[in-house]
């Protein structure tokens, strides 16, 4: 599975107990589902370093009121 051009997780898939080859419908549907898969993480590791970006400009912004409050 990638998002951005980066390799972030696999899905492996056994053989089958009959043997029998999986059908290209079933491999396109596979990788259909581990896309979403990369999408959604991709989404919530985007969302992750935003609120951390916003949690350390509000520091920052803090940390100028105060100075600005002791001169």
């Amino acid at each position: 599975m990638g998002a951005r051009g980066r390799l972030i997780g696999a899905i492996a898939c056994g053989a089958r107990e009959s043997g029998e080859s999986y059908a290209p419908d079933e491999i396109d549907a596979l990788l259909e589902f581990a896309g979403g898969i990369a999408a959604a993480y991709d989404g919530l590791a985007y969302d992750r370093a935003e609120r951390r970006r916003d949690d350390e400009i509000v520091e920052e912004l803090r940390a100028l009121r105060l100075a600005i409050e002791r001169r």
